[in-house]
């Protein structure tokens, strides 16, 4: 797990999970997006402010999470957690490996290349 609190970050209220994790699991609630059917298919997205989540998760944003299938993600003003689905114990590559993506993701979400 990775916690983030930043007065770069400027969040809307939301939580990110992998779509075999949502409930009920044939809910369909949630955020898609139509130009990403991947990440749609892929994970579940909720949160109060539908208009600035779509603004946060630009094509940048839903891209890297397609590529770094299983995360969870709870974000609002300037608090960012970002966990695995399946964590338990991880090993030093594999913690390594976890920091660089958390580090990524903080990085879009905040507007950095």
């Amino acid at each position: 797990m990775a916690a983030f609190s930043s007065d770069r970050l400027t969040l809307p209220w939301f939580g990110l999970m992998p779509s075999r994790l949502k409930i009920p699991p044939d809910s369909d609630t949630g955020i898609t997006f139509d130009t990403h059917p991947e990440f749609s298919s892929r994970y579940h997205l909720v949160g109060e402010d539908e208009e600035a989540i779509r603004r946060l998760f630009g094509p940048e944003v839903l891209t890297f999470l397609e590529s770094h299938e299983g995360l969870r993600v709870r974000g609002n003003g300037s608090r960012l957690i970002v966990y695995r689905a399946d964590s338990g114990y991880v090993g030093a590559a594999e913690m390594d490996n976890h920091i660089q993506i958390t580090n990524a993701l903080f990085s879009l979400l905040v507007g950095e290349p």
